[in-house]
């Protein structure tokens, strides 16, 4: 099935990501984080970049500004969509394993830590490992980053169907164009 195109593309990828999430959780797939990351980035992505003017509820956007470790910014709503496209765009996420194991032996995932460091002329202050481990709040980082959230998974799987239903109903009773 081909997706729907102009604005209506983004109502048709937030119903699909519903779709998507709710057959992983039903599935009890250990990839449940996977879909939420690749979620989160496409919802708030691509209305960013189809200059979609979304204006977010305070319900879901709440839970999110609720788990704001640290902010050198004022965490406007904006102000956190953008700081989490950064941190998931450039790989500043952590995960953090819980104590229980699930039915398959396997750690489960608790908390997803996001960090968004400060950019200077196009240069992360980042040293180039994966780990990135100067900036990590959490581990007594050399560099404060500009942001830093830290979220329970079942938090942010509330955040993301919220945001998903959200940009349905705004594509909705939107006039749909096409591109």
């Amino acid at each position: 099935m081909e997706y729907l195109k102009g604005n209506a593309f983004l109502g048709d990828f937030a119903e699909r990501t519903i779709v998507n999430l709710e057959m992983i959780e039903k599935s009890s797939s250990s990839y449940e984080v996977t879909q939420l990351i690749n979620s989160l980035l496409g919802l708030i992505i691509f209305p960013k970049e189809r200059n979609w003017d979304m204006q977010y509820s305070t319900g879901w956007n709440s839970v999110l500004h609720k788990y704001v470790v640290y902010s050198k910014k004022s965490m406007t709503d904006s102000n956190l969509m953008r700081n989490l496209r950064n941190a998931i765009g450039h790989s500043h996420i952590t995960f953090e394993k819980d104590v229980y194991l699930d039915e398959n032996g396997k750690g489960q995932i608790k908390s997803i830590t996001f960090v968004s460091c400060n950019y200077i002329n196009g240069k992360s202050p980042c040293p180039t490992d994966k780990d990135c481990e100067n900036c990590k709040l959490k581990n007594g980082g050399k560099t404060m980053p500009d942001f830093q959230l830290t979220i329970p998974v079942n938090e942010l799987r509330d955040c993301v169907k919220d945001l998903a239903d959200e940009l349905i109903n705004t594509t909705k009773n939107h006039k749909q164009k096409e591109w």
